[in-house]
């Protein structure tokens, strides 16, 4: 019996010189995704315990004491309802805000909606929250603040949802 494969040739170094420039173009790909993802933080605003975002406003303090207060409508705020967010600016410039929403101890996805400049110079948008299947869900809403002199501030409020019942 006679062997009719053909035989393998090794990869030559324009093969190897590819797969080298391939290689580069994802992995900065996915370092630029990374960035966009999880961009530089300039400052994070303390987390205050007392915030109650189902009853009414709160506000995140910076060092410098430029702050940022959220108000979350309707309250009291449930899963999978629209939900407007309004942001009150004090004592900074921004040029975009976007809101972070997360999960605490489980990954609830993507969820980072744009909020859009008022003429009054604050900021406000829609958002939704997944359903959970926990009776209660903790999460955060992180506001980042892109600012021209500070570069980027970002504003954590914590609240918990409860599951209706039907």
């Amino acid at each position: 019996m006679t062997d009719t494969a053909l035989p393998r040739s090794k990869p030559g170094p324009l093969a190897w010189l590819t797969a080298l420039i391939m290689a580069l173009v994802v992995g900065l790909g996915l370092l630029q995704l990374w960035r966009l993802v999880n961009p530089p933080r300039a400052e994070t605003a303390a987390l205050n315990p007392a915030c109650d975002l189902h009853s009414g406003p709160c506000t995140a303090t910076f060092s410098d004491g430029s702050q940022l207060t959220l108000s979350i409508s309707p309250q009291p705020i449930v899963q999978q309802e629209p939900l407007t967010l309004q942001v009150r600016i004090s004592g900074l410039t921004v040029d975009s805000m976007q809101a972070d929403i997360v999960g605490i101890g489980m990954n609830m996805g993507y969820n980072r909606p744009a909020l859009t400049a008022r003429p009054d110079g604050h900021f406000s948008g829609r958002a939704i929250l997944p359903v959970c299947v926990l009776t209660e869900m903790p999460w955060e809403i992180r506001l980042m603040a892109q600012t021209p002199d500070r570069g980027l501030l970002v504003a954590p409020f914590r609240f918990t949802t409860s599951k209706r019942q039907g």
